[in-house]
């Protein structure tokens, strides 16, 4: 093993180290430089544009001017708030009973939140809110296989409930009856607790 015991050998051999692999080391320092400052810009630039987009939000939830929501959909489709603008939309249409195309918006939005980029709040949402107008639809088919794609780490009482009516509608009635008890099991509100045991009440699930 070769010893350095002066100063300047060791600074002569840090010097020629470098000048054997200098081009690889500023190659990478450039690549470290640019990573750095490509993720702060971005991540300056996605504040930039949240902030916009929910500033427009706010205005376009106060009056539901066209024009409004046009610029969120053109401008900050990227951003929760311009799906979140989506939701409300479709909300609206299925309350005027215009069911097919609140559930075009929908799957939009469940689409735009997809992936492991998408956004996980919003995407449970819209499936929520899915198969919720595919219940009503009755089509029940459709309501479970929505349901059984959210991730499992979110399910809720909710989730469960709304399980446990496509299972109903199928008449399978005790994988039904399985998820109306889970949700009871979940479920922290009485309000809640009462809907599910009436649920539990109804003659198919008591055989």
């Amino acid at each position: 093993m070769v010893e350095y015991r002066t100063d300047e050998e060791r600074v002569q051999l840090i010097l020629d180290y470098f000048n054997q692999y200098k081009l690889a080391i500023i190659s990478f320092l450039l690549f470290v430089i640019i990573s750095v400052s490509g993720y702060f810009y971005v991540t300056n630039n996605n504040k930039q544009l949240n902030s916009e987009a929910y500033s427009l939000y706010v205005q376009w939830n106060e009056n539901k001017d066209t024009a409004l929501f046009d610029k969120l959909q053109g401008d900050y489709i990227n951003t929760g708030f311009a799906q979140l603008a989506l939701i409300t939309r479709a909300t609206l249409l299925a309350n005027e009973g215009n069911i097919d195309d609140s559930l075009r918006l929908l799957y939009l939005v469940k689409e735009n939140s997809d992936g492991f980029f998408g956004n996980e709040f919003i995407n449970f949402i819209s499936k929520i809110n899915i198969a919720r107008l595919e219940l009503s639809m009755k089509n029940f088919e459709k309501a479970l296989l929505m349901l059984e794609s959210i991730n499992t780490n979110e399910v809720n009482p909710t989730v469960k409930i709304l399980i446990g009516d496509a299972l109903f509608g199928s008449q399978r009635y005790d994988l039904a009856k399985k998820a109306y008890f889970e949700a009871l099991e979940l479920s922290q509100i009485n309000e809640e607790k009462a809907i599910i045991k009436s649920k539990l009440n109804q003659p198919e699930i008591e055989q």
